[in-house]
């Protein structure tokens, strides 16, 4: 069976994976802000003809390409 010390070690392993997961989400709203939050109202300016200067550029592509591996990689729910 499994001893404490299994336990406790899987509680840490655990632990810091969430923390990774914290710190690379963290880590790409800082090398990216443009791209927090889901973006549809964004899309909506621009599909109403409002021109957005940063939300169209390949590092905000990049970003969310990455939030949405790691997302889907913690098998988090993502859209509706």
């Amino acid at each position: 069976g499994y001893g404490t010390s299994s336990k406790f070690l899987n509680f840490w392993v655990i632990f810091l994976c969430n923390g990774a997961l914290l710190w690379s989400a963290y880590g790409l709203v800082r090398f990216s802000p443009e791209a927090a939050g889901s973006g549809l109202p964004e899309v909506k300016c621009i599909l109403s003809g409002i021109e957005l200067g940063n939300f169209l550029k390949p590092r905000v592509l990049l970003a969310k390409s990455l939030g949405l591996m790691l997302v889907l990689g913690a098998a988090l729910p993502v859209g509706k």
